[in-house]
């Protein structure tokens, strides 16, 4: 079986991380043995020590917490959607020595790449221009499909409908968000096939057409409605049928940040944030 190994270098101390049940912790402290999540915990803290997030190349950076995880070729194993990483011990006693010890060796750090928190994780990459194209229907008749697709980065929500608008809302979709409401919708029409075989012909039509090499990003909580665990269905089913959307989810779901946006006038400066767009176009 291939064994994989993250090293964090710490303070005074290196973690040897592995994706096993156990691992061992060694250093200035007594060498304690300590529970899978852990591990995850660790992770946590050293990007809650990070003011920005980057990709690989250090050149795509974002704030923390408006940071959307992208997974990148990962394997089904892989994916957790872990959002919340409170761990779960049986002996709670070594989490909180764990933890007390990170966060008073650790140091903060203004730039940190996503590898940090998990080798599988990809981040979006700085555009030049964007649309983002609501689905309340104010586009019907607009003839602005073209001006829309010639944007370097096209983002939709909801599985809003595209054919037989195109000349009104364009064909190009570079990211698609999704709520708790259209992943339930997702879930049960492609896992569960509530809506029998006509409805799931029509999602799968639809993902194949528009969304194959799209971002699939869900930027509600995964840590509740099962949320994470309909994520790694669909994450299945993508793989069953080789599929190429890539999944991705937000360090922070996106209602905490745009709480702090609430006039209207701010959301455009919010979604240049989340996307580093030089301009958008809302």
């Amino acid at each position: 079986m291939k064994h994989y190994f993250q090293v964090f270098t710490l303070t005074c101390f290196s973690a040897i991380i592995s994706l096993f049940g156990y691992s061992y912790l060694s250093g200035t402290t007594p060498t304690v043995r300590y529970h899978e999540d852990i591990k995850i915990s660790v992770a946590y803290d050293l990007y809650k020590l990070c003011d920005k997030i980057c990709d690989r190349s250090m050149k795509n950076c974002f704030d923390t917490p408006l940071t959307i995880l992208v997974y990148q070729n990962a394997s089904l194993d892989r994916m957790k959607f872990r959002q919340v990483f409170s761990p779960y011990v049986r002996n709670r006693s070594i989490a909180e020595v764990l933890k007390e010890h990170v966060d008073k060796k650790l140091e903060r750090r203004t730039y940190c790449p996503v590898t940090d928190i998990d080798s599988v994780y990809g981040t979006l990459e700085k555009q030049g221009r964007c649309a983002i194209v609501g689905n309340g229907g104010i586009l019907l008749k607009s003839g602005c499909g073209r001006e829309i697709d010639s944007n370097n980065f096209v983002i939709r929500a909801n599985f809003a409908g595209l054919e037989n608008y195109s000349d009104d809302v364009g064909k190009k979709t570079s990211l698609m968000m999704i709520n708790d409401a259209t992943l339930t919708n997702m879930y049960n029409t492609l896992v569960a096939q509530k809506g029998g075989k006509d409805k799931f012909d029509t999602m799968m039509r639809y993902i194949k057409l528009h969304l194959n090499d799209t971002v699939i990003w869900f930027a509600k909580s995964t840590e509740s409605h099962r949320s994470a665990a309909r994520l790694k269905k669909i994450a299945e089913l993508f793989a069953k049928y080789e599929l190429r959307p890539k999944l991705a989810y937000s360090v922070q779901q996106i209602s905490s940040a745009a709480a702090r946006a609430v006039e209207a006038t701010k959301l455009s400066f919010l979604w240049c944030r989340y996307f580093s767009c030089c301009r958008s176009h809302l």
